[in-house]
C-alpha cells in the first residue's frame, strides 16, 4: 500500500515538474532574441511574428499532438516492460504486460502512419491556393 502511494506520488510530482521545468531555465529573458531572429529571417511583420497561414498552424498542432503521443508510447512501453519484468511467474500479469506492449506497438505504428499521411498532405496540398 505504501509502495503504491509513493509510486503515484512520484509519478504525479514528476509529471507536474516536467511542465514547470522550462520556467526554471529563465527562457522568458530570451524573448527579445526571438524577436530579433524572427525579424532577420522574415517571419516578423508589422503586427508581430507572422505565423504564415493555416498550413503552418495545422502542422504545428499535428506535430505537437504526435509528439505527445510519442511520449505516451514511451510511458506505456516502460509500464508494460515493468509489468513483464516483475511478473515473477504470474501468468495473468505476464499476459497483461504482453497485451500492453503489443497494443502500444500497434498504436505507434498507427501514429507514425498518421504522421506520414499528414506530412504528405500538408507538403503537397498546403501550398495550393483557391485562386
Amino acid at each position: 500500500m505504501i509502495k503504491k502511494y509513493f509510486q503515484i506520488k512520484f509519478f504525479f510530482f514528476g509529471f507536474l515538474g516536467s511542465f514547470f521545468f522550462p520556467f526554471l531555465a529563465k527562457a522568458d529573458s530570451a524573448l527579445g532574441g526571438l524577436d530579433k531572429t524572427a525579424e532577420k529571417t522574415g517571419h516578423k511583420g508589422e503586427e508581430g511574428i507572422n505565423v504564415g497561414g493555416i498550413t503552418d498552424i495545422l502542422s504545428g498542432i499535428i506535430q505537437t499532438v504526435l509528439s505527445l503521443l510519442g511520449v505516451l508510447f514511451l510511458l506505456l512501453m516502460i509500464y508494460g516492460g515493468y509489468l513483464y519484468m516483475t511478473a515473477r511467474g504470474n501468468e495473468e500479469q505476464l499476459e497483461k504486460a504482453k497485451k500492453i506492449i503489443t497494443q502500444t506497438f500497434i498504436g505507434i505504428i498507427i501514429v507514425l502512419a498518421a504522421y506520414a499521411i499528414s506530412w504528405f498532405m500538408i507538403d503537397k496540398f498546403g501550398t495550393l491556393t483557391m485562386y
